[in-house]
């Protein structure tokens, strides 16, 4: 459902937030070594994207929501 929300909105992940949530998964993961650092960027970098792009789109979800209250009784 994320992936048609994201896709009906145009929704992407830019490459800053890609780099930056690289940059938040090596340092948990107390990568420091820079070839190090482009291995895990090749392999995770497909996952990153789909992460923060997902991310984004429960974002706009959140935001343009229309709730409606509905009564103690009703429910």
């Amino acid at each position: 459902m994320l992936w048609h929300v994201a896709q009906k909105e145009n929704i992407e992940a830019t490459e800053a937030e890609l780099a930056n949530r690289l940059d938040q998964v090596l340092a948990n993961a107390g990568v420091t070594d820079p070839k190090q650092k482009a291995n895990f960027k090749k392999t995770l970098e497909p996952r990153l994207k789909e992460s923060v792009l997902f991310e984004k789109a429960m974002d706009f979800l959140i935001e343009n929501a229309n709730v409606t209250r509905v009564p103690a009784s009703l429910s």
